[in-house]
């Protein structure tokens, strides 16, 4: 068991993940989610079609950053506060950044679409 800094950090993914999966659910109850810390501040101040197409769009990326978040954050909490698993902990790390990067990547380009920021 490793209970150091990176135990603190997986849980803040794992509340990361948590949060993206309730504002998913939001967006598919058809409600308007406060994702602002995940997609950016300028998403806020949008017109309500601009955000409701924005949202369709980047709904599927946030579902699957989400699961890699919380799937990443229960193994490493797992790994560093019950059980020792670096095999499991690494595969999770990996699958975790690369969902981080094509989520990061992904609504980059939207931004830049629709708001014309980056």
């Amino acid at each position: 068991m490793d209970s150091s800094i990176w135990g603190i950090l997986g849980i803040i993914v794992l509340g990361c993940g948590l949060y993206g999966l309730r504002g998913f659910g939001e967006i598919k109850k058809g409600g308007q989610p406060n994702l602002s810390m995940l997609i950016g501040q300028e998403y806020e101040t949008a017109k309500p079609e601009v955000r409701e197409e924005f949202l369709r769009k980047t709904a599927p990326v946030l579902l699957i950053f989400s699961l890699a978040s919380t799937v990443y954050g229960v193994i490493d909490f797992v790994h560093c506060f019950v059980r020792s698993m670096p095999i499991a902990d690494t595969a999770a790390c990996i699958v975790f950044f690369i969902a981080l990067i094509v989520f990061v990547v992904f609504t980059s380009k939207l931004r830049r679409s629709y708001f014309g920021k980056g």
